[in-house]
């Protein structure tokens, strides 16, 4: 049996294949059967059989293989070359998965960020853009009430600043309707100075103007509207 030099150990080590692969065998394979895989490797890879670019080179790693992994005390010394380099390769793919879910995690995080980010300056917007509408529609109301009611400068006992408020009787929000509930859902038409709870389904809300009064009584609640919107947000 000829020698293993160093020289064509670490050769072996360089190569992109393991000495198992390149014969194909497993790594417990025995000296009876690692010689039939060599030379049935041989008989197609020998330069006189194979005509590739290569061939002296695919022809020496069978070779290499065979002499390192039939010599004990070489192989012994291969096998924790190999032991050696599986145990570096694990480490640096826990490292690199490790590494990848930091970045996730990181972008993650960041996009959470920039959607918070984005989501309250959306809610601000819009609260101030239905604080401009309820505004708007305040003032058209309060026009359209005076364009089309007559002598409403000169006789203005006529708008009591007193509205009466009657709501439907259910279980589940009989004990959370209060005098305060009422008042803050009331003010979307103005100030309101006092509200006197008559029963668990009515309330008298009086408001400081006859304006807000007059908003207050003819606004059409079987409507859905967005004028508690705002008053929902500050709530």
């Amino acid at each position: 049996m000829t020698q293993v030099s160093q020289e064509d150990f670490n050769w072996l080590l360089s190569r992109t294949k393991s000495a198992y692969q390149l014969l194909d065998v497993d790594t417990s394979v025995q000296s009876q059967d690692l010689r039939r895989a060599y030379r049935k490797k041989a008989l197609v890879l020998h330069p006189d059989k194979n005509q590739s670019s290569d061939a002296e080179e695919q022809f020496r790693e069978i070779l290499v293989s065979y002499r390192v992994l039939d010599e004990p005390e070489w192989r012994k010394r291969y096998d924790e070359h190999l032991a050696t380099e599986l145990q570096r390769q694990k480490a640096m793919a826990q490292q690199s998965a490790h590494q990848k879910s930091l970045k996730e995690q990181l972008l993650y995080e960041e996009s959470r960020y920039r959607q918070n980010q984005s989501t309250a300056q959306y809610r601000q917007a819009k609260i101030e853009q239905l604080r401009r509408e309820t505004e708007q529609l305040r003032r058209a109301k309060i026009r359209e009430t005076a364009s089309s009611t007559t002598n409403i400068e000169t006789d203005k006992s006529r708008f009591p600043c007193k509205v009466r408020v009657r709501w439907k009787s259910k279980p589940q929000i009989t004990d959370l309707v209060s005098a305060e509930v009422v008042q803050q859902l009331m003010e979307v038409f103005g100030e309101v100075v006092s509200v006197e709870m008559s029963s668990s389904t009515d309330a008298v809300v009086t408001y400081k103007t006859w304006l807000s009064a007059v908003l207050a009584a003819t606004h059409d609640y079987s409507q859905i509207s967005d004028l508690w919107d705002e008053r929902k947000t500050e709530l």
